[in-house]
């Protein structure tokens, strides 16, 4: 019965896992941002099938005698504990990417990684130490005083990456970009009700349980994610765009909006010239410049790439002081762009009253045409 328990419990969790790195696999993109995410994501669910794969085995040999039956119930309990933290510590890594905390993994990971490094170490010499857990004469497992170091090093890396998450909830003006860090506040709820379950009933395994429902939560959200966002930019795409305004303005009888519409100057000579790959970083270089722009001005500015080498960023009641002064910063960093050709944008801007998608098409319209003038003054 208790093998049946094991095995069933396990596969089940195994056979989701496997379908999950599948998708995953198939709805990659060329965002580099993203790409991380989704590598850590990929990380995250085969790291779990390893945790699925050493409970399984330490649940069906337990108690067993066959020859290597022994060192099969430590290495399966072994790899267990260490695949727990490795799951922990990759979903600390997961959110703060997510977050934007990190953007170089090499340098402002290392920290992080200590914690890891520690319980990693505890848990190769435990065979020579038994402080984690000791298999006894019967070829049974029973913990130790070390599972408790272990489980606060793997609950704190899920501790600090939903604190992360709940700050930046707070902080974030945004309702829709709060609406998605809110869903890396339920990571932690899973798991928590399986490992409460499993440290009250020995013999009962179920953590994985908790980590693989919270794995499928994540990866639902994140595909939603991908649906309203550009793969190469990371900004809003169109579609994100017009689904956050038209969600606005039947929740806001009356929105004081103001578009600006950004188009890249000669973007079409960099292709020509320097390759489309070249083009590629050069949108991805404005982008970066509107975002951080962006995020400059308090996140009130909303950024998508519209189409091609056109933004739009939006904005409720926005004075003109603080339309020229966004304008400026997104100039100042692009003229800091060190290239063989020079990174440049045109701006038109719009402002009026929208109640509807046909208020905001009108001035979108006239963003766009505000825009050309500007292209015309340039040239």
């Amino acid at each position: 019965m208790v093998v049946k328990y094991y095995a069933e419990v396990n596969l089940v969790c195994i056979l989701f896992l496997v379908v999950l790195i599948i998708f995953t696999n198939q709805t990659g993109n060329k965002n580099c941002r993203l790409s991380s995410d989704r590598r850590v994501l990929k990380l995250l669910l085969l790291t779990t099938v390893i945790m699925c794969i050493s409970d399984m085995a330490a649940g069906i040999c337990r108690g067993q005698f066959f020859p290597g039956a022994r060192v099969l119930i430590e290495i399966s309990n072994l790899l267990y504990y260490e695949t727990v933290s490795v799951v922990s510590f990759l979903w600390l890594v997961f959110v703060f990417s997510k977050l934007g905390i990190i953007r170089n993994y090499k340098s402002e990971l290392l920290l992080w990684t200590l914690p890891l490094i520690l319980i990693t170490a505890i848990i190769c010499v435990n065979p020579l130490t038994n402080w984690m857990f000791i298999i006894d004469e019967n070829n049974l497992y029973a913990r130790n005083a070390g599972v408790y170091f272990h489980w606060l090093i793997s609950w704190g890396y899920l501790i600090v990456a939903t604190v992360a998450s709940a700050y930046k909830t707070i902080r974030e003006p945004d309702k829709s970009k709060r609406r998605e860090i809110r869903s890396l506040l339920s990571f932690i709820i899973a798991p928590s009700i399986a490992a409460a379950v499993q440290m009250l009933f020995y013999g009962v395994t179920c953590f994985q349980v908790g980590v693989v429902i919270s794995l499928l939560i994540t990866y639902l959200n994140d595909q939603n994610d991908q649906i309203l966002t550009d793969a190469l930019t990371g900004l809003s795409n169109r579609y994100g765009f017009d689904k956050y305004w038209e969600s606005y303005t039947q929740h806001h009888a009356e929105t004081h909006l103001t578009l600006m519409m950004i188009d890249v100057d000669s973007f079409k000579q960099i292709n020509d010239k320097f390759s489309h790959l070249e083009g590629d970083r050069a949108l991805t270089e404005v982008a970066n410049a509107v975002k951080n722009s962006c995020e400059a001005a308090l996140s009130k500015w909303r950024a998508c790439r519209y189409g091609g080498d056109e933004f739009v960023l939006s904005a409720c009641d926005c004075a003109p002081e603080e339309i020229e002064e966004l304008k400026e910063k997104i100039r100042k960093q692009l003229a800091e762009i060190n290239h063989s050709y020079t990174l440049s944008v045109s701006t038109g801007t719009a402002t009026g009253m929208c109640a509807n998608a046909d208020d905001i098409d009108r001035l979108l319209l006239e963003a766009d045409k505000s825009m050309y003038e500007d292209k015309k003054r340039i040239k």
